[in-house]
């Protein structure tokens, strides 16, 4: 990791601007609902690099409506989650979304979300899921904004 003070919204303002022009394509917006996390230790490439893939992931699964990026921040750590209203993703899916080479996608890879839960560990954070079968899926991932060594 290449860890510095940044902060939090502008790097999910950075992934949604990559993003939205595929959305818009789609007839997607996403409603953003910064909620102050302000600056933590983060390695900025890295973090913006786990938030477009669940990006990519969330506007590739909702056919019509939204997408929500929200950033929140608590006592020690700040979190961002990103929420769509696609599909969901089915219970027996979601024990293995995190298992590397895992896909229900034609064209996937499994890459994407084992990915995403590396950088947060390596960030000492995690990333929770929480989903609905035909009401979307949100991933939020929370990471210490001290740094690595914070937990």
């Amino acid at each position: 990791l290449v860890l510095g003070e940044v902060d939090l919204e502008s790097v999910a303002e950075d992934a949604v601007r990559v993003v939205e022009p595929r959305a818009r394509q789609k007839g997607l917006r996403i409603e953003r609902a910064w909620g102050g996390a302000g600056r933590a230790r983060l390695d900025r490439e890295q973090v913006v690099q786990a938030l477009l893939n669940l990006l990519n992931n969330a506007v590739e699964a909702t056919r019509e409506g939204r997408g929500r990026v929200t950033t929140r921040r608590g006592d020690g750590w700040v979190e961002v989650e990103v929420e769509d209203t696609g599909g969901g993703i089915l219970p027996d899916d979601l024990e293995r979304i995190f298992d590397l080479y895992f896909t229900t996608k034609p064209e996937g890879t499994g890459l994407g979300l084992s990915l995403v839960q590396r950088i947060a560990a390596e960030h000492g954070g995690r990333v929770e899921v929480r989903s609905q079968p035909g009401l979307g899926a949100a991933f939020r991932m929370r990471l210490p904004r001290g740094g690595p060594d914070a937990t």
